[in-house]
């Protein structure tokens, strides 16, 4: 059966393999091991606090090591 409420678009993300199991291990931690719901999260989060115009700097990936966690 289809939840309830009106239909989702469907939005791609393209991810290196670090950054998905990152958002899996975020997911299995706080979203019950949801990755999409986790993705739906962290875009809230960005949408509230990023900066107009921020991007990662050149030299650093979007990959973080466990210690920036």
């Amino acid at each position: 059966m289809p939840r309830p409420g009106p239909r989702r678009p469907l939005v791609a993300l393209k991810l290196s393999e670090a950054g998905i199991e990152h958002v899996d291990r975020r997911a299995a931690d706080e979203a019950d091991g949801n990755r999409s719901e986790m993705l739906r999260r962290m875009i809230a989060y960005a949408s509230i606090h990023m900066p107009k115009g921020w991007r990662p700097k050149q030299e650093r990936t979007q990959e973080r090591t466990e210690e920036e966690m």
